[in-house]
């Protein structure tokens, strides 16, 4: 933006400049500025879709059964029966 401001001076305030150049210097600048504009919002959008999948378990239980409280919270419990039972149910 300020390179289409000076360019604008410098056309208005007799500088040396080609004819057709301070319009094409004006719009290349604007173009630029909308396409860095859009790609920052863009790159914002992705950055908190990111964020939002990573802090998703790995996976979700849907019922646990057989487990008492403290080996929940230590990571401990009987993992082999949802297999078994997934394997009966199929």
């Amino acid at each position: 933006m300020a390179y289409g401001i000076y360019a604008i001076a410098l056309r208005l305030f007799g500088g040396r400049v080609v004819d057709g150049w301070t319009s094409t210097i004006v719009v290349v600048a604007f173009l630029c500025g909308a396409n860095m504009l859009m790609t920052g919002i863009v790159g914002l959008y992705v950055g908190r879709i990111f964020a939002e999948v990573k802090h998703r378990p790995l996976y979700v239980v849907a019922k646990c059964t057989g487990f008492d409280r403290t080996a929940e919270f230590l990571g401990r419990g009987a993992a082999e029966e949802p297999r078994a039972a997934r394997a009966v149910s199929r």
